[in-house]
């Protein structure tokens, strides 16, 4: 017999959730759907931090377009850490597929209510989050994976203190969307994928690929008709951001996506534990090798996810975007999708001291880690 995950009221928020973030559009949905949870009170996570890296566009615009997203949702308590600016060894480009400053160039009116905290580096504070809240701390990475990698470099002993990694990211089949059988996210700093996960163990990170998100096969018409033509404040602030987007048959929602699965586990319909070595060198460098067969004899490192129940999940963002009509969101639709899944005879798998002092210190001795630490964006 199905049963729901539907998580019980005197759990609410026993969890804490950061987000780390190259914020474009498809970031800004994700951070709106798990806002719009967190304001009513409909999640077992509570949003301690929002971290920045570069990705989507340079590190000056994502500090920006978090800051103008949480102004949308008027929030202005969540701590906001600027970190990364660069890969760990190389350069990077942006594609500006959301436009030059990842959020659609499009002018934003609204006065800004919150401000980057500037006391420490966004992996000095994941680090100190990790220590405060032991086995409680999960983050969800959907960009670029160096500032994860910075603060395993820096402190060994943080991913065991992580609840769990919940990651957009890499491509599992070889479709890739940067270069052949490479996926963005991955692709923009190979080293530190290569950091991340030989340090990660089991079923830690929660791994959404780039095929799962084209394999949903959800219309740009119901995109744009659909969820976009909802009369709210989120949704007019969406699609100005996903504006300069190519047109294409089909939107791909990559980080609300595993934002979703966090809210409601019962959304995945197929997934497998298995290991994933990031390759660093070739023109494979950025992708991943997938040990379907089972013949690496590596520790299993990820949970992939390889299916999804795509109408309940595009029932969450409507009604995400619709909050102010809807009542207890999480329970609603998490019971939603208990319904649908059980009356499809769907099979649900089951998933089964801080020492920060002289951290800087680190920085200035490493020859990798120090410029990116110290060569920072100018504040804004």
């Amino acid at each position: 017999m199905y049963k729901s995950n539907v998580i019980d009221s005197t759990r609410v928020k026993s969890d804490k959730l950061v987000i780390d973030t190259d914020a474009g559009a498809d970031d800004a949905m994700a951070i709106l759907l798990l806002l719009s949870a967190r304001a009513n009170n409909d999640t077992n996570f509570d949003i301690v931090a929002i971290t920045c890296t570069y990705g989507n566009t340079n590190l000056k615009n994502v500090e920006k377009n978090v800051l103008k997203t949480l102004t949308i949702a008027n929030e202005s308590k969540i701590p906001v850490y600027s970190g990364a600016y660069k890969p760990l060894t190389h350069n990077h480009t942006s594609d500006n597929f959301f436009g030059n400053d990842g959020f659609g160039d499009f002018e934003f009116n609204q006065k800004i209510i919150g401000n980057i905290d500037r006391s420490k580096h966004a992996a000095v504070a994941l680090i100190d989050l990790a220590y405060k809240y032991p086995g409680e701390l999960s983050i969800l990475v959907i960009g670029p994976t160096t500032n994860i990698a910075l603060a395993i470099s820096l402190d060994p002993k943080f991913v065991h203190k992580i609840k769990r990694f919940y990651v957009m990211g890499g491509s599992v089949i070889g479709i890739g969307n940067s270069s052949p059988g490479v996926e963005f996210n991955f692709g923009s700093d190979a080293e530190s994928n290569f950091i991340f996960f030989n340090s990660t163990r089991g079923e830690v990170s929660l791994l959404l690929p780039w095929e799962t998100n084209l394999s949903i096969n959800i219309s740009s018409s119901w995109r744009k008709n659909v969820l976009g033509g909802i009369n709210s404040k989120f949704l007019k602030f969406l699609n100005k951001a996903e504006s300069k987007t190519k047109e294409s048959p089909t939107w791909e929602p990559c980080d609300s996506l595993i934002a979703a699965a966090i809210l409601c586990p019962n959304l995945i319909k197929k997934s497998i534990v298995t290991n994933i070595t990031p390759i660093m060198e070739g023109e494979a460098r950025g992708g991943i090798l997938i040990d379907y067969s089972e013949r690496s004899h590596k520790p299993n490192n990820v949970e992939i996810i390889q299916d999804v129940h795509v109408e309940e999940f595009q029932k969450i963002l409507q009604d995400a975007c619709l909050r102010n009509r809807t009542q207890n969101f999480r329970a609603h639709q998490c019971a939603a999708a208990a319904l649908a899944i059980s009356r499809s005879n769907s099979t649900i798998p089951h998933r089964g001291e801080n020492n920060t002092s002289g951290i800087m210190n680190q920085c200035n001795d490493s020859p990798i880690l120090a410029p990116i630490f110290h060569e920072r964006p100018t504040a804004i």
